[in-house]
């Protein structure tokens, strides 16, 4: 709310600039390996395993509220509010971080995470590689979602990669081997789609990326089969890759996707950011490093719109 954009840089430094009023500040002393952000506080993990606060707005100083108990750092975390993190480490389990107090309490062992992400304020949906565990906060329970190969609307897959929320608070599960997973808000059962070489099915294994349209559509990222578009009207999926003649992009490998206006934004492992055009689904535009566009490294990360700064492409190689 506050218009500021928080972005991570090498040499552990943290940039804040305001949209507005072009104001910057820069933290010194940390990497930051994950991020959240809360109503009132930035949180971050470095890689030596802390997790510090930063009071929204422009203050000059960040706190260190807690600190790894191993000597790997913390994998993923999540906040559930401004006074609670749920954090995953590499062989410890969960962790419930106090934030007032900087107390850590166990309240999962042995679990291999690979994401987390809230779904409301009380429910935090957890992937794992042996399924999906969801944490009421509020009654501090948790249970659990294993596949299901009988029933075609249960889970398929308990090696889960990635976990997405849309705007109907549906939550989107990209699985290793099996597809993806979509579970709606009111409803107990698995919608499952797996990839299948044929017509108007999804393609691919390995599932990054999510974003939707404002026709409704949502857009699916592969790290090894191109670009899935999910049509909910007609209940099918359109792919396109560099095989696809008529439904052409230039990567198998997407590492990025936003929608801005009426284009697709979509960056690649290796390949530079195609722009596709969302009334033709055709690409309209094509960057790539050297190609006078700006563009210093072509493994693109993230790509944001900002109302001053236009577009802004998060690289390995910087923003």
């Amino acid at each position: 709310n506050a218009h500021n954009i928080w972005i991570p840089l090498e040499h552990k430094r943290i940039l804040i600039e305001n949209i507005f009023s072009n104001k910057r500040i820069v933290y010194k002393g940390y990497d930051v390996k994950n991020a959240d952000i809360t109503s009132n506080n930035y949180f971050f993990t470095s890689p030596d395993g802390k997790i510090c606060r930063v009071p929204l707005g422009f203050k000059s100083k960040y706190y260190v509220i807690a600190k790894s108990p191993i000597v790997t750092s913390f994998t993923n975390f999540c906040c559930l509010n401004d006074e609670e993190i749920l954090c995953s480490t590499d062989k410890k389990g969960l962790y419930l971080i106090h934030v007032n107090n900087g107390k850590l309490e166990k309240i999962k062992d042995n679990l291999y995470v690979r994401d987390i992400k809230n779904r409301n304020s009380q429910e935090c949906w957890i992937a794992t590689e042996t399924g999906i565990y969801i944490y009421n906060s509020q009654n501090r329970s948790f249970s659990s979602i294993k596949k299901n190969t009988i029933n075609p609307n249960a889970l398929q897959d308990n090696v889960e990669y990635s976990l997405f929320r849309d705007f109907h608070n549906g939550m989107w599960i990209g699985h290793y081997f099996k597809g993806i997973s979509y579970v709606p808000l009111r409803l107990c059962n698995f919608e499952v789609s797996q990839s299948m070489r044929t017509d108007f099915n999804l393609q691919g294994n390995v599932f990054r990326e999510f974003c939707s349209d404002n026709s409704g559509n949502i857009w699916i990222g592969t790290e090894d089969s191109g670009l899935n578009c999910f049509s909910p009207s007609t209940n099918t999926y359109i792919n396109y890759s560099p095989m696809q003649p008529d439904k052409h992009i230039n990567t198998v490998n997407v590492h990025a996707l936003t929608v801005i206006g009426n284009n697709l934004w979509i960056g690649s492992f290796d390949d530079g950011i195609d722009v596709m055009d969302l009334k033709s689904k055709r690409i309209v535009n094509h960057f790539e490093k050297g190609d006078g566009s700006g563009l210093t490294d072509n493994f693109t990360f993230t790509v944001l719109s900002t109302p001053e700064f236009g577009i802004l492409v998060g690289t390995h190689s910087g923003v």
